[in-house]
């Protein structure tokens, strides 16, 4: 009996219940194997409370949660008497009133009277608690036990009073009154999502209410305020000011991962072109005439997070179709740009853009943030720039606005205000800065690259943040997509590498060298270019990829081709053992690149015949080991070096 229940098997029931199957042995959900989740959290449940196993659910109790007409027909088959207390008993009787449970208490066994105190607060805290495996709950029941004086255990206090909140917002009289009232005095303190809950869709009597029975709303109340100016309640949100909400204090977002977004933040997030957006825009804009911030999170010293989060979030929305039938589900994908469309010149007038009102430092942050955004980048940036010409600092975000592609027109503006161009610039990947000739170069733009060539820019600039490049590894790194771009990507490189890039240049931790780059792309015609011009194969870095450092032949394992031009340029592996090539052979073949594995073995082979013929050949590739060897040591000792530096700073 135990599985997803449907009433569509009604019948199959039926027939089990005429084979003898036993309604009142213990429900399978409880069993502590490592398949039951649910079961392992419901069992601790029982455990810290002492509960004799006698009262553990049973198939009956299962039944009576899921559906009353399957519960009909267990109880036909059950042969448990009256004299037994039982969880169906006990929340029946409930579901009618205190009246009702005293007299189901007082017929049965005089044993009851020391058990159902525990029996009682078990049933109480699976109603209140969020423990899986016992879903039914039945709000009649909850105020009936309350009413009873069963206790509440603390951990279980806020959804108690979170589920008599959701139930007081549809009714509110004397006996409500009374309930919360005593539930309030025993307890010292309500949490701030209980206190959201007594936000009705209009007016503000369960807030008086609450006031009125010593609730501090105003120190725990900014969850009500958000949920207020949510759905659209005004006069709860003059209230909650009124109380002592703080309209600027930080708020947890919907995740639960963020605990310091503004409200101004987390209601644009809910605002969509399709409900009620003129509402919503008016909420907004009486919460700022209020007080609130124009800030992403309060810890903000600008707007500019929050002008990225109205392109980010509201460019686009992501919709989901649940599946059927044990199908996935469905992810779509809409566009909210209309939304957008309202949010960002609102936004900006807020901001005082269109008067030029703006503080420079504020414009420097909103210019950084539209280049960081990369679908509506061009549109945003060329009405900042309209409204208020360039930001102070214009170089700052130069290299932004190459890597972006925003119009020329903006991007020849910034160069000819730049006082440097070769200040680096925070990219939207994670930890990842370029300068504009490192950003040119990563968007394979030959004029752009070649203008700033002739206005100095430092093509050796070093690489900075995690994933840094050097312009040289930059322009290796893009992939092209057609003849032409491939000519274009060549121009680049022939270029750079004419104008002094160094080819052996080592990027930041998690980037690569220039021949490393091209080795992973598998671009035999680019590394053969590399190293014509003195690319060393060998310069192997400390990046961990799979668990181990990797050298240019270890990523170059999936490629045949690209394998033997790196053999044939004297490339050995980061894990050489006896050998010199043992990695690279451990990861062709545990990627099933069985091909480049025999390709590496007869390379082996070959060199020891020739090892016999010429031993000054031998001698030639262990000084070459020798000297790998020794830089690896060397790199670990500075390694070592750094960190204790950085631990004495």
């Amino acid at each position: 009996m135990q599985g997803t229940y449907d009433r569509t098997y009604l019948g199959a029931f039926d027939i089990l219940l005429e084979a003898g199957a036993d309604v009142d042995s213990q429900f399978p959900l409880i069993d502590v194997s490592p398949r039951f989740t649910k079961g392992r959290q419901y069992s601790k449940l029982l455990e810290e409370m002492e509960i004799s196993k006698e009262w553990y659910p049973t198939c009956l109790d299962w039944g009576f949660q899921r559906d009353r007409e399957l519960f009909d027909l267990m109880l036909l088959r059950s042969s448990s008497t009256d004299e037994k207390m039982t969880r169906y008993g006990v929340l029946r009787a409930a579901m009618q009133g205190r009246s009702a449970l005293s007299a189901y208490l007082r017929s049965g066994d005089l044993t009851w009277g020391e058990q159902a105190k525990n029996f009682l607060e078990l049933v109480m805290r699976e109603q209140v608690s969020k423990i899986e495996g016992w879903e039914f709950f039945n709000i009649s029941a909850l105020k009936t036990l309350i009413d009873f004086g069963v206790k509440i255990h603390s951990c279980d206090y806020p959804e108690c009073c979170s589920r008599l909140l959701q139930d007081a917002r549809r009714e509110i009289n004397n006996e409500t009154s009374e309930r919360l009232y005593r539930l309030f005095q025993d307890y010292s303190s309500v949490s701030p999502e209980a206190i959201s809950e007594a936000v009705s869709e209009k007016g503000t009597t369960l807030l008086e209410l609450l006031s009125k029975f010593g609730v501090q709303v105003g120190d725990v109340g900014v969850h009500a305020l958000l949920r207020a100016a949510r759905i659209g309640n005004f006069s709860a949100v003059n209230w909650l000011l009124g109380a002592g909400v703080n309209i600027k204090a930080g708020i947890c977002d919907d995740s639960g991962l963020g605990d310091d977004f503004t409200i101004v933040a987390l209601l644009i997030q809910k605002i969509d072109s399709h409900r009620n957006i003129k509402t919503k825009m008016s909420m907004l804009q009486h919460l700022v005439d209020c007080g609130a911030e124009l800030k992403e999170r309060a810890r903000d010293q600008y707007a500019d997070g929050l002008f990225k989060h109205v392109l980010v979030q509201k460019t686009k929305e992501v919709h989901v179709i649940p599946g059927t039938d044990g199908d996935q589900d469905i992810f779509t994908v809409t566009s909210g740009r209309e939304t957008a469309d309202v949010l960002v010149p609102w936004l900006l007038d807020q901001l005082g853009v269109g008067s030029r009102n703006i503080a420079g430092v504020e414009l420097q942050a909103l210019f950084t943030s539209a280049s960081a955004e990369m679908s509506r980048s061009p549109l945003i940036l060329n009405g900042l720039y309209i409204s208020c010409g360039l930001p102070p600092d214009p170089e700052a975000i130069l290299a932004l606005l190459i890597e972006h592609q925003a119009e020329d027109q903006l991007i020849q503006e910034v160069i000819q205000k730049s006082a440097s161009i070769d200040m680096y610039a925070k990219l939207d990947f994670p930890d990842r800065w370029y300068t504009p000739l490192q950003a040119a170069a990563s968007v394979c733009d030959y004029p752009l690259v070649l203008q700033l060539l002739d206005r100095g820019a430092d093509i050796n600039a070093p690489p900075r943040g995690f994933y840094g490049l050097t312009a040289l590894q930059a322009i290796c790194a893009w992939f092209p997509m057609s003849g032409k771009e491939r000519d274009c990507q060549q121009k680049i490189v022939n270029l750079l590498i004419k104008n002094g890039a160094n080819v052996k240049a080592e990027p930041e931790a998690r980037g690569l060298t220039a021949i490393m780059v091209s080795a992973h792309q598998g671009d035999v015609e680019l590394a053969a270019v590399l190293l014509a011009h003195g690319a060393d194969p060998n310069l192997h870095i400390t990046r961990q990829l799979n668990g181990h450092p990797q050298s240019t032949l270890d990523v170059a394992a999936d490629r045949c081709d690209m394998t033997k031009l790196l053999l044939d340029a004297g490339a050995l592996s980061a894990r050489r053992g006896s050998t010199g090539y043992e990695g690279a052979i451990l990861d062709a073949e545990k990627y099933g690149n069985y091909a480049v594995a025999r390709i590496l073995r007869e390379h082996i082979d070959r060199q020891e015949k020739q090892f016999h013929i010429r031993p000054e050949l031998r001698a030639c590739h262990s000084a070459v080991m020798k000297k790998m060897d020794e830089q690896d040591a060397n790199r670990r000792q500075k390694k070592m070096q750094d960190k204790d530096e950085g631990l004495i700073h």
